[in-house]
């Protein structure tokens, strides 16, 4: 049994982009389709004064039809990065997990590459070091999968190709895919639905969900994370659970 999941690359993604990684065995990253204009892929949101700050991590002008894999940094990135290293020290800074979240945007300050692909594969796998994953990250551009595929029939030849019997998806995605159609295929379709129980979070009278990993890490214990990973379960396309291990009420919302 072979479990895959496919999905565009995130830049320091919520904490259900993470549970998707540890529900698979290898993480598909979607590289070679269009990238998503005035999408999440290169902006986020971070705890600031006790409400949600939009990031936005600039790129260079491209043509509209561009692939993930063409998109560049901004020539302004590096002083952007100064700036939201600034920000984040006062959103975070008195946070028990600072230095962790100062260590992961490090490295975005000087950039090995101009490549918005490398750099959040780089973001992503650091993530998964931290979380303890050892999901393993591939580029869906090694498949050499037709040009011609969307949706569905792409996601399914990506399961075909690499021999994938189970497929796990965001459950955001459950109006996109067709379970018979993947069954045809030997495929058993699964969603993911995350769950993210309230944590304490600085300067904050109300809970704020939904935002970057990052809020995560500056706030929370290993061993506290831990156990928030685990706060998902999956269903099939009729919305019945896989398995009846109680798990925190859903108290934000899972996008595709």
């Amino acid at each position: 049994m072979k479990t895959i999941c496919a999905m565009q690359p995130y830049l320091f993604p919520y904490l259900p982009y993470f549970q998707l990684a540890k529900e698979v065995e290898t993480f598909w990253v979607l590289d070679d389709v269009q990238f998503i204009r005035r999408g999440w892929m290169n902006r986020n949101r971070i705890l600031l004064n006790g409400n949600p700050h939009q990031v936005t991590f600039p790129l260079a002008k491209a043509p509209r039809d561009a692939l993930v894999s063409d998109m560049r940094l901004a020539d302004q990135f590096h002083e952007t990065m100064g700036r939201l290293g600034r920000t984040v020290e006062h959103a975070y800074g008195s946070t028990i997990g600072y230095s962790r979240v100062k260590e992961l945007l490090e490295p975005l300050k000087n950039p090995a590459s101009d490549s918005f692909l490398d750099v959040t594969l780089h973001s992503l796998q650091a993530c998964f070091d931290i979380l303890g994953l050892s999901t393993k990250l591939r580029l869906s551009s090694e498949l050499n999968l037709s040009t011609e595929l969307r949706g569905q029939d792409r996601i399914v030849e990506i399961c075909q190709s690499v021999k994938a019997t189970r497929y796990v998806n965001p459950i955001g995605g459950q109006s996109l895919y067709d379970a018979e159609a993947f069954a045809e295929k030997g495929i058993e379709l699964f969603f993911l639905k995350g769950a993210l129980a309230p944590y304490p979070q600085v300067g904050c009278s109300e809970f704020q969900p939904g935002l970057s990993i990052l809020d995560v890490f500056a706030h929370l214990k290993p061993n506290e994370i831990s156990l928030m990973m685990d706060s998902y379960e999956l269903i099939t396309k009729g919305n019945q659970p896989v398995c009846n291990e109680p798990r925190p009420p859903e108290t934000c919302r899972v996008v595709c």
